[in-house]
């Protein structure tokens, strides 16, 4: 006990408290203005993001830029953070993954997919083999399954909550997030 009274006397012990906590509390205040650390809920955006990832998320987004890059989504029905491929912006026009049929994008909206809906859709070589299934067989399974609801990939813009920029778990893949999109990086 008397060894903490003799620090606490030491005015430059007292000064590095100070400034430590002032250090601590900016970079808090930083943290929360500008990123968002979140842990990957499911594999739907798999290669780029897997189930068990910690991420560091980008608050700050134009909006306009956003197409075909993966962003953090706030899921209200689920009350939770997902990941996901923005497809199409306000007055866009997208082909809906289960019905195959072309919609308009609202303003205020974003149509969305996953990465395993994406590869679906655009993979021509239908005799490629998933487990025990045919891309063909799961790609009639999924429209099967798929909600009769067009839009039910479409989030309003005010649920983006930004995109992931770096991986800092786990550790042997830390580092930032390279995503490849028709041969595109963005």
């Amino acid at each position: 006990m008397n060894r903490i009274r003799q620090l606490f006397q030491n005015p430059k012990y007292v000064y590095n408290i100070a400034i430590g906590s002032g250090v601590g509390i900016c970079l808090l205040a930083i943290k929360q203005a500008a990123f968002f650390f979140n842990k990957v809920q499911d594999d739907e955006m798999n290669p780029y993001l897997e189930k068990g990832d910690i991420v560091i998320s980008f608050k700050g987004i134009d909006h306009g830029a956003i197409k075909n890059k993966i962003a953090l989504i706030y899921e209200p029905i689920k009350k939770s953070y997902i990941f996901r491929r923005v497809k199409g912006i306000p007055n866009d026009f997208v082909q809906d993954y289960g019905s195959r049929i072309n919609i308009f994008i609202p303003q205020g909206t974003m149509y969305v997919e996953s990465e395993q809906q994406t590869k679906l859709k655009d993979n021509a070589n239908l005799s490629e083999i998933i487990g025990s299934e045919t891309l063909q067989d799961k790609i009639k399974q999924n429209e099967k399954n798929q909600n009769s609801n067009p839009y039910e990939n479409v989030f309003y813009m005010s649920l983006l909550v930004g995109v992931p920029l770096f991986r800092i778990y786990p550790l042997n893949k830390i580092g930032m997030i390279q995503i490849e999109q028709n041969n595109k990086k963005y």
